[in-house]
This record gives C-alpha cells, structure tokens and sequence, in this order.
C-alpha cells in the first residue's frame, strides 16, 4: 500500500512530461573552421538569399527538325535561322518566284530586303540541307536531272483538291507529276502504271507515310514480278544457237513492253530490226553462254542519228576504254564510265540524247555485277553486256518538248531585288587578289567575317 503513491506519481510523471525530455535537441549553429575558412553559406541565412531570375530563352527555328537557334523573324511571325532562310531564298529566286515563308502552312512572302543579306550556295549543300527541314513537304527533286546525278529541288504546289499538281524544272525544263515524279497523266492514277508506283517509292524528298508505305509495297510486288520474267528471258535466250533465236525470244517477251515505254514519247511507232556486223551478234553469244545464271531485260539507248551506222558495225561501246578508246564522252558520266540506258518505263530519259524522233531498242544482259541500276537508268560497263536489236522511228509527241533543245536555250537569269554587299566584298577581295598577284597593288589584311556580318546585322535593325 505504501508503494502506491510512489507509482502513481512515477507514472504522471511519464504521461505528462516524458515528450518533452525524449525531444532531441534543437541543433547550434555551425561555428566556422578556421582550417577551412570561412563559406558564404556559412555566414548567410539560404533563405535570405534571393532567386535569380529564369534566363530568356533563345528562338528555335520552325523549319529545322534539328531546332538550330534562329537569329530570322519574318512578317508572319515565324523564326528561322540562317541557313533555312538562304536555301528558301535561293530556291524560290531559282524558280522565278517570290520567296514565301518554308512552313508548308504559311507560305507568307519574305521581306524583299532579306535577299541582300545571303550569297548563292552549292545546290548540293543546299538539298542536304533541306532533306532535315519541314521545306521539304513543299520540294520535289527534278527526275531528268536526278538521273543526271544532280539535285535539284522543285517547287510543288497543291490542288485545292489537295493532289500535287504538274511540276516544271527550271534548269531543264523537264515537266513532271509532282507527286510521282512521271510524265504528266491528267486524269489518271499514279497508282495505275508500274513504272509511276516505282518512282513513287524512291521519291525524294519521300511522300507522306501512308502513301509511301502503299507505294513501297506494290513497287517490291511489281520488281519481283519483272525479275522473275528477265529470269525467264534469260534461261530461254541462254538455249539459243543463234543470235536470231535470241532475237525472237527477246521479242515474244518483250515486245508489248518496250511498245508501251515508246509510245510514251512517239506516235506512229515504227520498229526496224538492226542489222548487227557478225562480230558484235558473237560477242552477246558468247558472254550469254558463259553466264550461268543472270536476267535479261529490255532498255532504250538515245544519240544522235549519225552515230546509227557505227553502232552497226561496232556495237554500244564504253567510250574512252576498251573497243571505244577512240571515242569521246559526249554526254558526261555522272555514274561512272560505262553505256547509259533508259529503262523502259523511262523512255524520255533517252529521248533527251536523241537528236531525231528515233530511239535504240536494246538487250541488257544484266549479270556478273556488270550492270548498275541507277534510278531511271541502266550503266553496262562491258559493251558484251549488251547490244541493239531495234531502231525505234515515229514522231515525237506533241506534248513533249524536246529536252535537249531546252537544255542548250539561254535561261533568263533571276535579278537580284537588292545589292548583295557579300557578293560584292567577294568580288572585291578577288580583284584586289588579282592585282596582287600581278604586282598592281600590295596585300590587305582580309576582312573578318564575323565582323561584316556584325555590321550587316546592325545596319538591318
């Protein structure tokens, strides 16, 4: 009984006071480390210590997908950095047109005085450019020139029914379907010939993904279909003991084909049989027996008409090498040294080299990796390789200008809008290097670029 109180009171005790001594307890501040030294945020409250203000942001350019800072706003309220506003300039100047704004949605015309401000660039430098950039969905790459091993970036412009409408090159003034980069088909589908859907799906820059997705797919039916008929070609052709079997098996396979390519460039198609010198028939013979497995397939070949009776003594040769060491390369080898064919389904290809409405039907014997397919065309580096069975006479559609005409004609030259003070200090430097090397005048330190570009951005504000 006597411990009762003591318990009681012990246990009170706990109840109420226990919280308050088991708290741990409130922390001193840190004195300073002489050894150390002393800190700001030894000696300042963080909480005193004011929040610095968010740094503005720079501008992004709309067009580049790789957002390059941009340095350019224009009307429309858009930004765009250096590089995109030269290239869109130097592409709607090309064109004759007045520069718009890159965004496939705006399309607002450029500040005329921008102009004054960007030097012409390669148009290699300037399609590489474009292919990373939302400019792109406006552009197409002109096919002749393409095939031509240049690329040229064309504006396209669309229906209010949202189809592409005709295309034309201004270089060489070769007019195309926009979207199937084919000649122009009024009233009919892309979708409706084999050679249209192939290019659809090599088309540069590419279609929108559900059209090149359905693209794809039929051009990989439709080569697969073609391969497996040259594969046919050449087994029954491999069997032959004379070139006229040869010749007759080309024609029963092919002759709807190559009939259809021709009259997309001639009317009244007229089909003359070469009359080949013994030699040129025995050197296909002999690498056709030789191959063991390979396809043969049909190609046209344009030149100019007096080369007609030399290809029927000598055959198709490389110019510059071999059986063609005499010969001159007379229309460039964008692809490399060999004999340059059209596919069939790209008969205006060869219609460009022509210099009369007739064209060379021709058996390429594709196999041992001597032949090399480059978009449109067909490079054979071996005149073995192929030879030419028909020449193809009629006359040219009216709707087909004559490319080669068009590509010798003076081009009239846009004007520029405004002195380009950078051109003229390139001008300037060159002259006064001249002059130099000449003795006329002593050296000057160049200029520094950032400096002049310093200046010109100053001038603008």
């Amino acid at each position: 009984m006597t411990a009762s109180p003591v318990l009681f009171t012990w246990i009170e005790w706990l109840r109420t006071e226990a919280n308050s001594l088991l708290k741990p307890p409130a922390a001193e501040p840190a004195l300073p480390n002489p050894r150390l030294g002393t800190s700001t945020l030894d000696i300042l409250d963080l909480n005193d210590i004011p929040e610095s203000e968010p740094a503005e942001e720079a501008a992004l350019c709309a067009n580049c997908v790789t957002s390059q800072p941009a340095n350019v706003q224009l009307h429309c309220g858009h930004w765009l950095c250096a590089s995109c506003t030269s290239c869109t300039w130097q592409v709607y100047s090309a064109a004759g047109k007045q520069p718009r704004c890159p965004l496939p949605g705006c399309q607002q015309s450029l500040p005329t005085e921008l102009g004054a401000d960007f030097a012409l660039e390669l148009w290699l430098k300037v399609t590489k450019h474009i292919l990373s950039t939302r400019f792109q969905e406006s552009l197409v790459f002109c096919p002749h020139c393409e095939d031509r091993g240049m690329d040229l970036p064309i504006l396209v412009q669309s229906h209010s029914s949202g189809h592409l409408c005709a295309c034309h090159c201004w270089k060489c003034h070769f007019s195309f379907c926009g979207l199937c980069r084919s000649q122009p088909h009024p009233g009919a589908s892309c979708f409706d010939c084999p050679g249209r859907v192939k290019r659809m799906a090599r088309r540069r820059p590419p279609l929108p993904p559900d059209l090149a997705e359905r693209a794809a797919d039929m051009a990989a039916a439709i080569r697969e279909k073609e391969k497996t008929e040259a594969e046919l070609a050449f087994s029954l052709s491999r069997g032959s003991s004379s070139f006229c079997e040869v010749l007759a098996h080309f024609e029963h396979t092919y002759s709807a084909t190559f009939l259809e390519g021709l009259h997309l460039v001639l009317d009244d198609v007229e089909l003359k049989r070469m009359e080949l010198e013994r030699e040129v028939q025995d050197r296909f013979l002999r690498q056709l027996s030789r191959a063991g497995l390979g396809e043969l397939r049909p190609a046209f070949h344009g030149t100019n008409a007096r080369n007609y009776s030399s290809i029927s003594q000598r055959g198709l040769l490389v110019p510059g090498l071999g059986l063609g060491a005499d010969l001159d390369v007379a229309n460039g080898q964008a692809h490399g040294r060999g004999i340059y064919t059209a596919k069939v389904d790209a008969a205006w290809l060869s219609k460009g080299f022509c210099s009369e409405a007739s064209m060379l039907v021709c058996a390429v014997l594709d196999c041992d990796g001597q032949v090399k397919h480059v978009h449109d065309a067909m490079v054979v580096q071996d005149p073995a390789y192929v030879v030419p069975v028909f020449l193809a006479v009629g006359v040219w559609k009216s709707s087909m200008p004559d490319l080669m005409a068009a590509v010798n004609a003076p081009r009239p030259v846009p004007q520029p809008t405004a002195p380009n003070p950078k051109l003229q200090a390139q001008n300037g430097q060159k002259a006064e290097k001249t002059k130099v090397e000449k003795g006329e005048a002593k050296p000057k330190s160049k200029p520094s670029k950032f400096m002049a570009r310093l200046a010109a951005r100053s001038k603008r504000h």
